[in-house]
């Protein structure tokens, strides 16, 4: 079987604005890779696999939310759409987060200060 080499590139950051329409100030490395006919034929192989690579490395925790959206050129908020778009939910904010957030909260009012006293201090 031969095999089709595609290339794309890795976005590794925006600057500012840019994160909203995803324009990057630095283009990163280009990677290489061998697919197999049937795979390359498909109508953008090249994405497929970026995609796939970085669900998987933000799944495993190899990358961040921040560096995942940024391998995809996409703000933050765009990339919640991409993993909801694909019914991905890993670490994605729980109730439990909600209640301990909520919990902390209480706690430092309690003490009688709260997030925006304690950078005043």
């Amino acid at each position: 079987m031969r095999a089709a080499t595609i290339a794309f590139q890795v976005l590794l950051g925006v600057q500012g604005e840019s994160a909203l329409v995803g324009r990057a100030y630095n283009a990163g490395m280009e990677i290489t890779v061998k697919l197999p006919d049937d795979l390359a034929k498909r109508a953008n192989p090249g994405r497929e696999a970026l995609e796939a690579l970085v669900v998987e490395g933000y799944r495993s925790g190899a990358f961040s939310h921040y560096q995942a959206s940024q391998m995809l050129g996409l703000s933050r908020f765009a990339f919640d759409g991409f993993l909801k778009e694909r019914n991905i939910y890993d670490h994605a904010y729980s109730a439990a987060d909600l209640q301990d957030d909520q919990e902390t909260l209480r706690h430092c009012e309690s003490k009688g200060s709260t997030a925006n006293d304690a950078g005043r201090r």
